[in-house]
């Protein structure tokens, strides 16, 4: 992504745990939810899992919980709203 929210964050959140930890050792942080998007470039997204569930009925009347898992990815920063990639008509103008 061309901004530097998700590494600025990692930092800043990694420092705070230090903080909040400061009697151990080998402190790591990672956000997770980011996607490599193979495509012309390789490039990272942001993405999602949306999880909706839903009852439903079968023949026989019985009723059970139905899970629908998919993924989201999303085409702009979730932190600062910056466009993962310049889109090919924004940079011919």
């Amino acid at each position: 992504m061309p901004c530097t929210c998700r590494t600025d964050l990692e930092a800043k959140l990694l420092e705070r745990f230090k903080q909040q930890h400061p009697d151990t050792q080998n402190h790591q942080l990672e956000i997770t939810g980011y996607a490599l998007v193979l495509g012309e470039t390789p490039q990272e997204y942001p993405a999602m899992k949306v999880i909706a569930t839903h009852t439903v009925t079968s023949k026989a009347g019985r009723q059970r919980e139905k899970k629908v898992t998919q993924s989201m990815i999303g085409h702009y920063c979730p932190f600062c709203g910056t466009p993962v990639t310049t889109s090919p008509a924004t940079t011919n103008q």
